[in-house]
Formats: C-alpha cells, sequence, structure tokens
C-alpha cells in the first residue's frame, strides 16, 4: 500500500493484529530487510513494515534524508494508520530512528528494539564512515548500486553468515541491493554522515522497555556502540550474538524468540 507521508509517497504493508510493532530497516535497505520477522511477527502482533523515504518503493525526493525526516515520516505514517503508541524496532539507521523517536515521542512508543545501531554517527568507525561515502560516489557515477553489491555484502555480514547461507539467498539479497534506487542511497549516506547526528546526550530521557540487540562481528559499529546504549538507558537489557552487523537476518530464529518473548513480557 502507499501512503503520501509529509508530501511524499511511502510504501507500507500492516499484518496482523494486535498490538502495534512498527520494524524500521537500516540505510540502503528495504522492508525486505526483516523477511525473516514478516511471516512471524504478525502472529503475534499487528506488524507495520515500510520502506523510508528513498529506499525500496517509496518516492525518492531532493535533498539529502535526515535522522529528523525520518522520524516526522515515522510519525506521518502511524497518524495516517491511527496508531497512537507501538512497539518500535529498528535496525541499524532504523535503531537510530527509532532511538530518536523515542526521544521526541516519547507518549508514542510502548518498547524499543535496538538492533546493530548507535546513539551517534561517531560512533561509526572510522574506516566504515569512509567506506560509505566512497561507496556512494562510485554508485553516483555509475547510476547503480549494482557495481559495488559484493563489497557492500561483505563487508554488513559475517563471514561466517556468507559462507553458509544457501546460495540462492546471497543472489536474493545482491540482486535487492542491486535493484534499490541508487539516488535514495547516495542521499540517505550523506544526509547522514555528512551532517550528522546523536541522541548521545538524550538517552537518560527514555524510559521505555528497551531491548539493545548486537553482532560482535559487526564492522559498522563496534560492542562498545550497544554497550553504551545499555548504560545510559534506564530500563534496557543488551543481547550479544556471534554474528556481523544484521543481528536479525544471521541469527534470524534466536532473535525472533527473543523479541517475541520481550514484548510479550511487559
Amino acid at each position: 500500500m502507499e501512503a503520501i507521508i509529509n508530501g511524499i509517497k511511502i510504501f507500507y504493508e500492516t499484518r496482523g493484529e494486535g498490538e502495534p510493532t512498527i520494524l524500521v530497516h537500516g540505510l540502503g535497505a528495504s522492508h525486505l530487510l526483516w523477511m525473516p520477522q514478516i511471516n512471524v511477527f504478525p502472529e503475534h502482533f499487528k506488524t507495520i513494515y515500510f520502506d523510508l523515504r528513498g529506499h525500496g518503493f517509496s518516492e525518492v525526493p531532493e535533498g539529502e534524508y535526515t535522522i529528523s525526516d525520518y522520524v516526522e515520516d515515522l510519525k506521518g505514517l502511524m497518524d495516517h494508520l491511527g496508531i497512537d503508541s507501538a512497539n518500535i524496532c529498528g535496525v541499524s539507521m532504523g535503531g537510530m530512528i527509532s532511538l530518536d523517536f523515542a526521544v521526541k515521542y516519547p507518549d508514542r512508543v510502548n518498547k524499543l528494539v535496538l538492533v546493530g545501531t548507535a546513539a551517534s554517527t561517531d560512533d561509526f568507525k572510522p574506516d566504515m564512515r569512509d567506506m560509505f561515502l566512497k561507496d556512494a560516489e562510485i554508485v553516483e557515477k555509475h547510476k547503480t548500486r549494482a557495481v559495488t553489491a559484493d563489497q557492500f555484502i561483505s563487508t554488513v555480514y559475517s563471514k561466517k553468515f556468507l559462507e553458509t547461507v544457501p546460495k540462492e539467498t546471497l543472489e536474493q539479497i545482491k540482486e535487492r541491493i542491486s535493484k534499490a534506487p541508487y539516488l535514495g542511497y547516495v542521499r540517505a549516506v550523506r544526509g547522514l554522515l555528512l551532517k550528522g547526528w546523536s541522541v548521545e546526550d538524550k538517552l537518560d530521557k527514555i524510559n521505555v522497555p528497551t531491548l539493545i540487540t548486537h553482532g560482535t562481528e559487526d564492522v559498522i559499529f563496534g560492542v562498545n556502540a550497544a554497550e553504551k546504549l545499555n548504560i545510559h538507558i534506564k530500563n534496557s537489557l543488551l543481547k550479544l550474538y556471534s554474528v556481523g552487523h544484521v543481528v536479525n537476518v544471521e541469527a534470524a530464529q534466536a532473535f525472533n524468540e527473543l523479541v517475541l518473548r520481550f514484548l510479550k513480557s511487559f
């Protein structure tokens, strides 16, 4: 389905019944990053997944996108759907959006699930920050993400995952990246990394139950980024997995069991 949110066409889907739970994907991805959850969570919750501006099936507006832009889009989508409050689950940049949303609109968050994320763009490992900016430059030049899809995949996912996952799954991941709107990716990378963002000094304002998951082999954000969140968010729990950046994909079954148990426990 599509909705006009803040003047932009946003793709979304709603499945299941019960307490609303919204899934927020990361930089350069789409709602399909949540594939391991899309067929599971709706059995327990009303699950909403969508594509951020410039990503997936959503419109690619002009300008560089900031976390604040995404936050207002999320709020607008909730307003459109008549959802007063929801569980918010965010992975990577989606976790940053979720954190910022929880700070700005605390009454609209029931529980928070943060996956492979951080409280500030300063938490990007320096070489990863440079990698994303260089990647965006190459993608813009060639007008497609296909040229750097293999490198992107080898960065985001752990070596073990890449060696053991079925070949068809890897091909699907590569195809999704290759076909993604290249300009949306470029604008998202620059909006995030060149403009910067942080809620590090506002984490103590988050009072909702919060689950933090992180991969010990995450090369984009170190485990210290997750530990920082755990220290400063009062009512939080940290769970580490021996995987790379995308915990909800690499450790899907364990992640699903943990998140569902967490969301049902309060």
